[in-house]
């Protein structure tokens, strides 16, 4: 008969019992022979090895659980999530073996990060024009102007006096946002003055975005969250990243399904 504990607590139970970092078959051994909880899936082993890493504070993924009780190690162990102090050393992710789960979303998330980096490569190989148009496109990508080409306007050419583009929030136009795009490499930041200069460019108008292919130094910051007017600020990382998740400038080229085991489908007897 079951204790009425959940896997979780089973396993918890296991190890303190053994009180030391153990492997999750020999976790699986003690809980059966407590009877501390009964599985009813037909491949238990994996459940737990599932529950296991989903609840272990060194290991992040996208299913990982945000409550953790359990701490990974080398060479396949489990140890409680509180360790002893006089235990100095703490497994990193790195060091414990992954699940292929694990190893695919890792290798996905790299691949998203390299195609940032050549998004960010091939915008400063353009021209400026390029990079406004680029902009806009995003933005109307992201719903702004009800997600119609049709409201936004690209005004870039010199003596614009610092706005680049215009997105109209309404059809007849009367809620506008100013867009100012600058394209500059990792040595440039964009300062307090060129905030202060869009500021004033905007006129009469509240709201506006500043994009840039680098970073805003800190009283560039300041500056636009202090100012009167609603100012929004978006660096290169935030740039490829709103690209890479609205689908500018790239194309999907394949698709994997990661899948897991659907434990309710193999704890009951109705399949009809």
């Amino acid at each position: 008969m079951s204790k009425g504990l959940t896997i979780n607590e089973a396993a918890i139970e296991v190890l303190k019992k053994y009180g030391k970092p153990i492997s999750a078959d020999t976790i699986y051994q003690g809980i059966s022979q407590d009877k501390l909880y009964v599985f009813k899936a037909k491949q238990p082993k994996n459940v737990l090895l599932s529950q296991l890493r989903r609840h272990c504070i060194n290991l992040d993924f996208p299913s990982a659980s945000p409550i953790k009780y359990f701490l990974a190690y080398p060479k396949n162990l489990y140890g409680l999530a509180v360790w002893n102090k006089q235990d100095a050393h703490v497994p990193s992710s790195s060091s414990v073996e992954s699940l292929p789960e694990e190893t695919i979303q890792k290798a996905h998330k790299d691949h998203i990060e390299r195609i940032r980096d050549e998004l960010r490569s091939r915008i400063l190989t353009n021209n400026p024009a390029f990079f406004e148009r680029l902009v806009i496109k995003l933005l109307i990508a992201m719903g702004y102007g009800g997600s119609d080409p049709e409201n936004a306007f690209h005004t870039g050419r010199p003596g614009d006096g610092g706005i680049d583009g215009i997105i109209n929030e309404d059809k007849l136009g009367l809620e506008k946002i100013y867009l100012q795009a600058k394209r500059y490499a990792d040595s440039r930041s964009v300062h307090r003055e060129e905030i202060q200069q869009f500021a004033g460019a905007m006129n009469t108008v509240k709201k506006g975005v500043f994009i840039t292919t680098s970073e805003f130094s800190d009283t560039a910051r300041t500056c636009a969250q202090q100012h009167e007017k609603q100012i929004r600020l978006i660096d290169g990382r935030d740039l490829t990243e709103l690209m890479t998740n609205y689908r500018i400038g790239v194309q999907i080229e394949k698709t994997f399904d990661i899948l897991t085991i659907d434990n309710n489908f193999f704890t009951t007897d109705d399949l009809w």
